[in-house]
């Protein structure tokens, strides 16, 4: 069909109806891509939200941990008090819950990663359990005090046994009960209440009482008998009664020591599940949690390939809208100008239809010049939209520093983390040599326990026999010179006592020190926790705002859609000036058949041929 066939109504309608078809192609591609941009956007934000889950999983199963080792490192603390079923721990709770099945809707290859981190997460709870089982609180200087008691003791019975001696009424030791360290430990608050919670310890507690009392009371006797001159009842009185409630009490004293001994096998056995079951299974959570982390983030559409998406979807926005008028002014001006030419070719014959034929072809410019004026609306709208994506993309960008930012911190808290396992990797070290230096220091106090009982023996014997042979007694210097001997003996042993106690202190003060270390590194991971919060307020602000910006493209989407409709409005406008003008047409002769012809098509016959210039004129129409 050839266009000069064609009536001015059809092409009108058809230039019309090319313009709308680009103006709708443009409005599908803006909302197709603007529904793009959000889809991207909304994967972005709920895989940085994943990010930031598994991240706090991580800091808290370290807090977590760290509670666990306080209660084997600080004595202050008593009680294990954190979540021991693996199913109701915050991390429990999200990996048997509906944040997994989100996250594997989001990510499908981590379910096999969650499956791999519920066996070592259950272990690492089970542990828990397990050393809550063995510990059992008990004061672990507990078992030198009472040795050195004893050895306070034993240096007590051998200071009466030198004024037995020496025959002198002065005793230089404490006679009250209570008031000796032994008697002030046994009726102290801390002691009343460990009798209250443990029934050995009360037994033994007990059966100590009793033989204390009495061999402070039997000083007194002693004491009373040399005032008196009474000195061989002073000796049978000591070797009847002190010495068996001395003996009885260092018995005593000893069970007390066997019985600390028993309960801190259960802390050993706690700090033994903590370092072989406990530490193992947190490192293997912690590896586990940073590969599901490192497959999330390859699996989810960064930031860039998000900022890159929004540029492409601007610009094709853009170039369609761009060519969209360009085709607008382009036909529009195709069609003014046929019509011009027309309308002056046959000018010269038109004479009583003057008037209507120019009041048509006003009618005809004046719908072009409003298809004018809505294209220029169409080209505003679409700026207007250009720069909402612009506005989008730069909060996109302010997102992404602050994601940046966010991780960072979290790496630096995950450092100092590490740093706080390794001081306290120390301190238990420090504190297993405290105990291996403890039992040395048993052996020694053993020592000092059989040469003490050797020396009562030949202090016995030197007293029977100076009471035998008078002031003449040959045989009480060989006894007197054994008795020398074995004090030196002792006085070694507790020089040696006295070193091992000196270590002790020293590694004590290296524990303090990796326990200041720790707290400082925690306190570091709690400033970044907090920047960390303040750094997630700033993703969501940059969220809304991002959400503000496809609300204003969506308004700018709606008036492309207005203009739309106004083009048609007018298009029909422009059809019915063009159909009055062919009614006017009629009534001419033969100097208008060929507009007869143009307007109503070929079933009208050429009546009368004017001019051969202005037929001409009139047959070329683009």
């Amino acid at each position: 069909m050839k266009q000069n066939n064609l009536t001015i109504g059809t092409r009108i309608s058809g230039n019309f109806l090319i313009i709308l078809c680009l103006l709708l192609g443009v409005s599908l591609t803006g909302i197709l891509g603007f529904r793009k941009i959000v889809d991207n956007a909304s994967e972005v934000i709920e895989g940085n939200k994943l990010d930031g889950i598994l991240a706090q999983k991580e800091v808290d199963h370290l807090v977590w941990v760290n509670q666990v080792n306080a209660l084997l490192t600080d004595e202050k603390v008593t009680t294990l008090d954190v979540q021991t079923d693996d199913h109701k721990c915050g991390f429990g709770q999200w990996l048997y819950g509906d944040g997994r099945k989100e996250a594997e809707i989001l990510v499908p290859d981590l379910k096999k990663l969650f499956s791999a981190i519920e066996k070592p997460h259950y272990l690492l709870h089970e542990s828990a359990k397990a050393i809550k089982d063995a510990y059992r609180p008990v004061d672990t200087r507990l078992a030198e005090f009472l040795s050195q008691k004893k050895i306070e003791h034993l240096l007590w019975t051998h200071k009466i046994k030198d004024s037995l001696l020496n025959r002198s009424e002065e005793f230089d030791i404490q006679l009250d009960p209570t008031q000796c360290s032994l008697g002030k430990w046994i009726v102290s608050e801390k002691t009343m209440s460990l009798k209250k919670t443990d029934k050995e310890f009360s037994m033994i507690l007990d059966e100590m009482i009793l033989p204390h009392k009495m061999l402070h009371e039997s000083a007194h006797i002693i004491k009373s008998f040399l005032k008196e001159k009474k000195i061989e009842q002073a000796h049978a009185y000591y070797l009847e009664n002190t010495m068996k409630y001395g003996e009885k009490t260092l018995e005593v004293i000893d069970r007390m020591i066997l019985w600390h001994h028993e309960k801190m096998k259960g802390i050993e056995t706690a700090h033994t599940i903590y370092f072989e079951t406990t530490m193992p299974a947190l490192t293997e959570i912690q590896t586990l949690l940073k590969g599901i982390r490192k497959i999330a983030r390859e699996n989810i559409m960064s930031d860039q390939i998000m900022l890159f998406s929004a540029r492409h979807s601007k610009n094709t926005v853009v170039y369609l809208s761009l060519f969209a008028v360009l085709a607008g002014v382009i036909l529009s001006f195709l069609t003014v100008r046929g019509l011009n030419s027309l309308l002056k070719a046959i000018a010269g014959g038109i004479d009583d239809s003057a008037s209507q034929v120019a009041l048509a072809a006003r009618e005809i410019a004046t719908s072009s010049q409003s298809l004018a004026e809505n294209a220029a609306e169409q080209a505003a709208t679409v700026e207007e939209t250009s720069s909402s994506i612009h506005e989008m993309t730069a909060h996109s960008r302010q997102t992404s520093e602050m994601t940046r930012s966010t991780q960072e911190l979290m790496n630096r808290n995950i450092e100092n983390s590490g740093q706080s396992l390794k001081a306290i990797i120390e301190i238990t070290t420090q504190i297993n040599q405290i105990v291996a230096d403890g039992d040395k220091m048993g052996e020694i106090i053993k020592t000092i326990d059989q040469i003490a009982f050797q020396t009562n023996l030949l202090a016995l014997n030197a007293a029977v026999e100076a009471a035998r042979a008078g002031e003449a007694g040959a045989g009480f210097a060989v006894v007197a010179d054994e008795v020398r001997n074995l004090a030196i003996k002792s006085t070694k042993a507790a020089r040696t006592t006295q070193e091992l106690l000196d270590e002790t202190i020293s590694r004590i003060g290296q524990v303090s020190v990796s326990i200041g270390t720790m707290n400082r590194n925690f306190e570091g991971i709690v400033e970044s926790a907090a920047i960390i919060g303040e750094k997630t307020d700033g993703i969501t602000s940059a969220s809304l705002e991002v959400a503000r910006g496809l609300d204003q493209i969506a308004t700018a989407t709606t008036e492309i859609d207005k203009i739309t409709q106004q083009i048609a409005g007018n298009s029909e406008e422009s059809a019915a000036a063009s159909e009055e003008l062919s009614a006017q047409a009629e009534e001419m002769g033969s100097m208008v058949a060929e507009l007869t012809r143009m307007v109503y098509g070929k079933k009208y016959s050429r009546v009368k041929q004017i001019k051969p210039q202005m037929n001409q004129k009139a047959l070329i129409m683009k």
